[in-house]
């Protein structure tokens, strides 16, 4: 039923594309965009099957999920009269930030799944997992983290010094919130043993820190000087 239902939206997404009057470029890319990536899945996930749960295959999953929410999120921001570039006037002093912010919430996502390949949630009981200790991928994760949440508190104290735009400080305070609650989640998953119920909430916290990612990317007020 899911899945019908992700066809279903896709398939909108392309013909109001296509519909819209005027036509927007933009938009008709960003909208096939999403049907590469529920391609992609197809592939992956097919992967996954064959391969027993294979970890790469089961990263890949994952992330191409996040690519796929990233893209139907700025198609959705663009669609709304968003402009197409984000940081023509923009101060360096936030511009600079957002984008190591961008740069380190990728490397912290991308290790947190092989943390997770690694670790005894990988699929099932007999799945295959990565060969790397533990503890040692969840300290390059744990650290990743710590960054990113340096970064978005850096940038919280620059935008409310060099800008004056709501939209952008909530965003940034949105990221913040998103941050912590999704690092909490983990120290806690990393010192109970990593029970099933947190693993859940963190991929929740994942998916919802990237959305607050994607949205302080694209957050209009950010075109702003």
């Amino acid at each position: 039923m899911f899945t019908g239902v992700v066809s279903f939206s896709v398939i909108a997404a392309v013909l109001l594309a296509h519909v819209r009057k005027p036509k927007r470029k933009d938009l008709v890319l960003l909208a096939w965009g999403l049907v590469l990536g529920v391609i992609a899945q197809i592939i992956i996930g097919g992967i996954v099957v064959l391969t027993g749960l294979n970890p790469y295959a089961n990263m890949g999953h994952f992330l191409v999920s996040l690519c796929l929410v990233g893209n139907a999120f700025v198609l959705f921001r663009r669609s709304g009269g968003m402009p197409k570039t984000y940081f023509r006037h923009a101060r360096r002093e936030i511009v600079v930030p957002i984008l190591l912010v961008g740069l380190f919430s990728i490397l912290a996502l991308i290790t947190g799944t092989v943390v997770t390949a690694t670790g005894p949630h990988a699929g099932d009981e007999k799945a295959i997992r990565l060969g790397f200790a533990l503890a040692s991928v969840a300290r390059v994760h744990s650290i990743t983290v710590i960054i990113t949440i340096g970064l978005v508190v850096y940038l919280a104290f620059a935008t409310k010094r060099y800008s004056s735009d709501s939209s952008t400080i909530d965003a940034v305070q949105a990221l913040l919130l998103a941050s912590v609650f999704q690092g909490a989640i983990g120290y806690g998953q990393y010192f109970t043993g990593v029970p099933v119920a947190l693993v859940a909430f963190h991929i929740v916290g994942a998916t919802t820190f990237w959305f607050a990612v994607c949205n302080l990317v694209v957050t209009p007020s950010t075109a702003i000087d």
